[in-house]
């Protein structure tokens, strides 16, 4: 059962890939990273296909037997099926890739806004660790703590990166370039340079934290 479930599941990510072109796969897959997705939901897109295929041929179903065109003939029926059918997939495609960016745009937001909250705690909790001794890498993977939410993933994520053989400098550069957002480039692109610069991190990462906190603050009030 499990073996027929994932061989399913193949075939819709083969599908799916089949079905986004090579030259906005990148563009979308950019969409779905700021979301929080690490690649293109392919599967998924492939079934939302099928389904839309499906919701028009019942819809035509439904529109023939419940009016008067069932009176005109089998060719006329079959000719206008095909019309109806292709007007409507392409109707529903527009909706549902409306309704994905929708849904992409709020999930980024969100996310955005969830590591901005925690920049100020991250920040500390690094500095902390960095004035401890630690390495960089090792002071990086001392501050995942479930305070974090969600962006414990991301620093999970850079970790990997950077023990996979990854340079630092790539990987902090990268990440600056992630999000569209202010506080979270700027993060990361000062401790890119302060780590580069290879003295003072602890010291600059503090001063960070404390201009992140003090806009946070004025937000507030």
């Amino acid at each position: 059962m499990n073996n027929k479930k994932t061989d399913l599941d193949s075939k819709l990510t083969q599908i799916g890939r089949y079905l986004i072109s090579s030259k906005r796969k990148n563009t979308i897959r950019k969409l779905f990273n700021k979301a929080g997705y690490d690649d293109i939901p392919y599967e998924n897109i492939a079934m939302g296909f099928f389904g839309s295929i499906l919701l028009s041929i019942l819809w035509y179903i439904f529109i023939i037997f419940t009016s008067q065109i069932k009176d005109y003939g089998v060719l006329f029926i079959l000719t206008t099926s095909v019309l109806f059918i292709f007007i409507f997939e392409i109707i529903l495609i527009i909706v549902l890739i409306v309704i994905i960016r929708i849904f992409l745009s709020v999930k980024k937001y969100n996310r955005i806004q969830s590591i901005e909250s925690h920049l100020p705690l991250f920040l500390r909790e690094l500095s902390t660790n960095l004035k401890a001794g630690r390495e960089f890498v090792d002071a990086l993977e001392d501050t995942l703590t479930p305070e974090l939410g969600i962006f414990n993933e991301d620093i999970k994520k850079l970790l990997v990166q950077i023990k996979s053989g990854k340079m630092i400098e790539k990987v902090l550069l990268d990440y600056s370039r992630k999000y569209d957002s202010y506080a979270i480039n700027e993060t990361f692109e000062i401790i890119l340079e302060a780590y580069k610069g290879g003295g003072g991190l602890a010291e600059i990462i503090d001063k960070i934290a404390e201009n992140i906190e003090m806009i946070h603050f004025l937000k507030k009030n």
